[in-house]
């Protein structure tokens, strides 16, 4: 199964990612939004996991995404918007993050039929997909 993570911190994923390799996924990890729309316009991808809380960058304005608060909100509903991005449209997506009860990010994964996955992430996080 092809995979990519995104997320801004190693520490989340690191162990996550070991882990999928030993079971024999081939993974791709990228840390920001303009590393993820360069893999996600060329590669074909099953999962998709995208922290909702990954730095403004150069794509989108500090005032786009709350100071960085839902910058992966924002990628995920690009991947919708952006022709480009249309192989996304085809993985099953989750968004990560550590809020409990965040309305709007509930709203957007369910807009994109996406799931929401709290931190901390398990060693069995692709149940979550039933594959």
């Amino acid at each position: 199964m092809r995979i990519l993570f995104i997320d801004d911190d190693p520490m989340t994923v690191d162990v996550i990612i070991e882990h999928l390799k030993i079971q024999g996924h081939d993974l791709n990890y990228v840390k920001d939004v303009p590393e993820a729309i360069e893999l996600l316009m060329w590669e074909q991808y099953d999962v998709i996991f995208i922290d909702v809380m990954l730095p403004y960058d150069k794509v989108f304005t500090e005032e786009e995404t709350s100071k960085g608060r839902y910058t992966g909100l924002k990628l995920l509903e690009m991947i919708y918007k952006n022709n480009d991005l249309s192989k996304a449209r085809e993985a099953k997506i989750a968004l990560i993050t550590n809020w409990r009860g965040e309305p709007e990010v509930d709203r957007v994964a369910r807009r994109h039929n996406a799931i929401v996955i709290r931190k901390p992430l398990s060693l069995d996080i692709l149940k979550k997909f039933e594959v």
